[in-house]
C-alpha cells in the first residue's frame, strides 16, 4: 500500500466486516450527511428513500456486486448518511441506527436507493461510490483501501465540511488519502511535512529507530515521536484502548448478519477463567462483532483485529500490566503494521491472508515483547522487537486469504482463535536468546513474493478452493455434483 505516515492510520476505528467496502462506505456517508444538512436538507430513512441514489464503479461490477452485498456496503453507508459514526457520542446514534434498520435486506437496499454498478477504467483505487441526493447534489469518493478514502473537492462547502470533522474525538484526517490531506494542509493540525516525514519513517523503521531511541521502550519512542506531530495523538489511543476493551468484553446479542458462524460457535464457548480460555474468548468476542457490523479497531484490518487486543488485554490480566504500557503496546503494534504496510501491504487481496493475519501476529509478538522485555540495553530490546515480527512472519508465510462465499467468516474466525497463542509463544522464544537468521525486512520482501505468487483464486476472491469444495459437497450432499461436473466436462454450443 505504502500509504501509512501515522500508527493512526493503522489503529484506528472501522465498521466490520471490511475496512475497504464497509468502513469506507461508513464514513462517506457520514461526510455527505454533513454536506446535506449544510445544503439544508435533514437525512431521514424517508428523505433518503426519495432522493438518493448510489453508483459504483469497480473492476468487473457483475461480479463485484456479490463482494459489495456481503460486506453490506450499502447499508454501512445508509448507516453513516444517517449520522453515525467512530466519535464517542456518535457511535450511540450508529447504534440506534443499526437497530432500526434491522429488518432490511441487502437486496432492498440496493434496489431501494438504485444502485447501480458501472465498470471501473482506470483501477488506481479499489472502487469509486458516487452518491447523489436529488438532481444536483453529488459527490464521488473514492475508496483508496484499508479504509483509506478520497474525494474531489470542487467547492467550499465541501472542503468547509471535511475541516469542520477534524475535532471530533476520532478525527477524520484518520481517513483520508494523502492528496486530501496534501490539498488541507492550511486546516490540518500537522504540516505535509510531517506526513512526508512520517512516511519515510515507516519505510525505513527498522533503519531509524536504532540511531534516534534513547533510553526508553520502543513502545514510549513512537508515542513520543507520534506526540511530537498529532499532539492529541495519546488521546486518541487511549479511546482506541476504551473501544477495543469493550470489543473483548462481549460478543453481540444475537447473530443478524453472519451467514456461516451460528454453525461453528456459541456463547457458552470459552467460559473458563484460565488464561487460554480468557483469550480465546476475548478473540472470539472481537471476531464475531467484526462479522456483525459493530465498530471494532483494525489491527491491521477487520477480518484480522482480534489477535492483537485479545493478546494485550490477556497479557495485562495475567502478568499486571500497566494501562499506560498498554498504550504503549498499541504504539509499538501500530510501528509494526505501518512498516509491514509500506514495505508490502495489510491487504488480502493483494497478498494473501499472511499480510492480515501475518501482522496482526507480528504486532501482537512485538507489542508482547517491548512491553515484557528484562533488559536495559536498548539496542537489544530493538532487536528483539523486530525479531519477534520477523518471526511472526516466517510462520505464516504463503498463506491463503479463502474466504467462504466471500464473507468475513470463514476461515477468519477460526483463524483469528487458533493463532492467538502464538505471540505468547514468540515472546517467549525471544526473551529467551532465540535470534531469528532472516531479518524482518528480509522477511516481508519473502513474503511480498510470495503473495504476488499466489493465485488470484487464494487473494480475497471469493470463489477460491474452499467455496468451491463447499458447494460441492453441498452438491454432493444432495445427490446432484456427477451431473454437474459431467455438464461442465462437454462442449456446450448456445
Amino acid at each position: 500500500m505504502g500509504y501509512f505516515w501515522t500508527v493512526h492510520q493503522v489503529l484506528k476505528p472501522i465498521l466490520g466486516p471490511s475496512s475497504s467496502h464497509s468502513s469506507a462506505p461508513f464514513v462517506m456517508g457520514y461526510i455527505f450527511h454533513n454536506y446535506l444538512i449544510k445544503l439544508g436538507f435533514e437525512p431521514t430513512m424517508d428523505s433518503l428513500e426519495k432522493n438518493l441514489r448510489v453508483t459504483i464503479l469497480c473492476p468487473n461490477p457483475s461480479r463485484a456486486m456479490y463482494s459489495f452485498i456481503g460486506h453490506r456496503s450499502i447499508r454501512a453507508l445508509i448507516f453513516g448518511l444517517l449520522g453515525g459514526y467512530f466519535s464517542s457520542d456518535r457511535r450511540r446514534i450508529f447504534s440506534n441506527v443499526k437497530c432500526s434498520l434491522e429488518k432490511k435486506k441487502e437486496y432492498d437496499l440496493i434496489h431501494t436507493f438504485e444502485t447501480t454498478f458501472n465498470a471501473l477504467e482506470a483501477e488506481d483505487v479499489a472502487y469509486k461510490l458516487e452518491v447523489s441526493y436529488g438532481d444536483r447534489t453529488k459527490v464521488l469518493f473514492d475508496s483508496v483501501g484499508g479504509g483509506i478514502i478520497g474525494l474531489r473537492i470542487d467547492n467550499a462547502d465541501i472542503e468547509g465540511i471535511i475541516t469542520s470533522l477534524f475535532p471530533e474525538s476520532i478525527p477524520l484526517w484518520i481517513y483520508l488519502s494523502y492528496d486530501i490531506l496534501e490539498r488541507l494542509e492550511s486546516k490540518l493540525p500537522f504540516t505535509k511535512k510531517d506526513v512526508a516525514s512520517g512516511k519515510k519513517f515507516f519505510d525505513n523503521a527498522d533503519e531509524i529507530i536504532p540511531k534516534e531511541i534513547k533510553d526508553e521502550t520502543v513502545g514510549a519512542y513512537v508515542a513520543r515521536r507520534e506526540n511530537n506531530i498529532v499532539e492529541e495523538s495519546r488521546r486518541i489511543m487511549e479511546e482506541l484502548w476504551e473501544i477495543m476493551y469493550e470489543s473483548t468484553s462481549r460478543p453481540p446479542d444475537n447473530l443478524r448478519y453472519s451467514k456461516f458462524l451460528k454453525y461453528e460457535i456459541s456463547k457458552e464457548m470459552f467460559s473458563g477463567n484460565d488464561m487460554v480460555s480468557k483469550v480465546l474468548r476475548y478473540t472470539m468476542n472481537v471476531a464475531v462483532r467484526n462479522a456483525e457490523m459493530h465498530i471494532i479497531v483494525s489491527a491491521p484490518t477487520g477480518g484480522a483485529s482480534s489477535i492483537f487486543p485479545a493478546t494485550l488485554r490477556g497479557a495485562m490480566e495475567e502478568f499486571g500490566i500497566k494501562q499506560e504500557e498498554i498504550i504503549n503496546g498499541l504504539y509499538v503494534g501500530g510501528l509494526i503494521g505501518g512498516f509491514v504496510g509500506n514495505n508490502m501491504s495489510v491487504s488480502g487481496s493483494l497478498h494473501g491472508c499472511q499480510a492480515e493475519i501475518g501482522v496482526s501476529l507480528a504486532m501482537a509478538a512485538s507489542a508482547m515483547v517491548d512491553m515484557l522485555a528484562d533488559t536495559s540495553n536498548i539496542e537489544r530490546r530493538v532487536r528483539m522487537v523486530f525479531d519477534a515480527a520477523s518471526i511472526a512472519l516466517q510462520s505464516i508465510q504463503g498463506l491463503a486469504c479463502d474466504p467462504l462465499m466471500g464473507f468475513v467468516e470463514v476461515p477468519c474466525v477460526l483463524r483469528n482463535l487458533a493463532f492467538i497463542g502464538m505471540p505468547f509463544v514468540i515472546a517467549k522464544m525471544v526473551s529467551s536468546g532465540y535470534r531469528p537468521v532472516i531479518t524482518l525486512r528480509t522477511a516481508i520482501r519473502a513474503l511480498k513474493k510470495t503473495g504476488e505468487l499466489l493465485n488470484k483464486a487464494l487473494r480475497e476472491s471469493g470463489t477460491g478452493p474452499l467455496t468451491c469444495m463447499y458447494i460441492l459437497a453441498k452438491m454432493e450432499e444432495k445427490g446432484i455434483e456427477e451431473e454437474l461436473i459431467s455438464l461442465f466436462e462437454r462442449e456446450i454450443y448456445w
